[in-house]
């Protein structure tokens, strides 16, 4: 038994068309491929730029008591979960000799930026310039 399968009348200017030729497929590809190459690249810059350091960790905000600054012309007080040191530039230090004659009474701060293994050793206080 065999069926006859009608064909539908074709009207005039239409062609029978796949809706997307191997061309159109491959730009599209194309395009999607780099736009996901774009956002990823974009995504890992961002990541990579974005700063990650949490309040009181290295690098990030440190909140200090006035009771945890060093007296005014002793020696720098190390804070080690921040890797720096304080040190407050009193009296005694501004009216030294060696100093210029504009320098501010302040607390200053001296960064731990050493080799690895050697950050065991303080500021260099022997000539007196911390």
């Amino acid at each position: 038994m065999t069926e006859a399968v009608a064909q539908a009348p074709v009207e005039l200017g239409v062609t029978n068309r796949l809706p997307l030729s191997r061309r159109e497929f491959l730009n599209y590809m194309w395009a999607m491929s780099m736009a996901v190459f774009m956002a990823g690249s974009d995504g890992a810059a961002v990541w990579f730029l974005s700063p990650r350091f949490q309040a009181g960790e290295f690098g990030g905000v440190f909140t200090i008591s006035v009771i945890d600054l060093p007296a005014p012309d002793s020696p720098p007080k190390e804070f080690p979960q921040g890797r720096f040191w304080l040190s407050y530039i009193g009296p005694a230090t501004v009216s030294d000799p060696r100093q210029p004659t504009d320098y501010p009474l302040q607390v200053g701060h001296l960064w731990r930026a050493c080799a690895p293994g050697c950050c065991s050793a303080g500021p260099i206080l022997s000539q007196g310039l911390a």
